[in-house]
């Protein structure tokens, strides 16, 4: 009985790791993304107005 508790608990870790692993790369692509996104808003900005 006791045995089971144990691997389900480290099952949880293990998929808990995995998880942020997973997230930690969804994030640094959205970063990726938006930054890709900014600059070409902002060099659309820059082109627009010489000044700004």
């Amino acid at each position: 009985m006791n045995h089971k508790i144990i691997d389900k608990e480290r099952g949880k870790g293990k998929v808990r790791k995995i998880d942020l692993k997973v997230s930690q790369i969804d994030l640094k692509r959205l970063f990726a993304q938006f930054n890709s996104f900014f600059k070409l808003k902002f060099g659309q900005l820059l082109a627009l107005n010489p000044y700004f």
